[in-house]
């Protein structure tokens, strides 16, 4: 092979590269192509359903579908990258209420009665009348509430992410 046709060939190879490059759509922003700037483990998040693997390349993946993303903590919850927890309803234990009491104060009633000793409430001119009352007596108040899951959820507004895999 002459000279010439190495250079030929070698121009080829270049091209060929190139044309590869660009049905991929790495496009090179100051040397930089877009999977350069979502290396693998990025996350991708748009308000279009359509795979980023269509505009940037690589391969990409749904990711945390029905979840919010949270910054990565030094200890506690948020402490390991991709961990998950949370629910969207939660019904409260009766350990998770805030401590409070429901009081009725211990009270009494009076009763008055006729020297006839009717006990109807009728008092009549010139009866002597006697006042009883009863012990004091503390109520025990009934149970309220249904038990039911509350809603567990902040503000949120719904995209797609990506998690781009390789």
């Amino acid at each position: 092979m002459s000279n010439f046709d190495e250079k030929v060939m070698q121009k080829l190879k270049r091209l060929e590269r190139e044309v590869e490059r660009l049905q991929r759509w790495e496009r090179p922003v100051g040397g930089v192509t877009l999977l350069d700037v979502y290396p693998v483990g990025s996350i991708y998040i748009s308000t279009s359903s359509t795979n980023p693997n269509s505009f940037f390349g690589g391969t990409w993946a749904s990711y945390g579908q029905g979840r919010v993303l949270v910054g990565k903590a030094t200890s506690g919850t948020f402490a390991t990258a991709g961990a998950t927890g949370g629910a969207e309803t939660h019904t409260l234990t009766v350990a998770q209420m805030p401590s409070h009491t429901h009081i009725q104060d211990p009270h009494a009633h009076n009763l008055s009665s006729s020297d006839a000793g009717a006990m109807n409430g009728t008092v009549r001119p010139g009866d002597n009348v006697n006042t009883i009352s009863t012990s004091q007596t503390t109520a025990t108040n009934q149970n309220t509430g249904g038990g039911e899951a509350h809603n567990n959820l902040q503000p949120y507004i719904v995209v797609y992410m990506w998690r781009r895999t390789a």
